[in-house]
């Protein structure tokens, strides 16, 4: 399983002109988590993935129990 959180910042001051300008602007534009769990089966690689809000993930924590079907590479 490999996990991965993203996040994207954003600056509302994209004309600034000193980076200190630039970073006081910066805002989150959204925050995710990426899952993706890798298996084999019949010789072949199948690979489920899960994206969702990282403030969901942290709240529910279920995913690891889903039963939803892989999909084939």
């Amino acid at each position: 399983m490999v996990q991965v959180r993203m996040k994207s910042y954003a600056s509302r001051a994209q004309l600034a002109v000193t980076q200190a300008e630039i970073d006081a602007a910066l805002e989150l534009e959204w925050d995710r988590r990426l899952i993706t769990v890798l298996g084999s089966a019949n010789n072949r690689l199948y690979e489920f993935r899960l994206q969702t809000a990282n403030s969901t993930y942290e709240a529910s924590k279920v995913w690891a129990n889903c039963s939803v079907g892989m999909h084939m590479l």
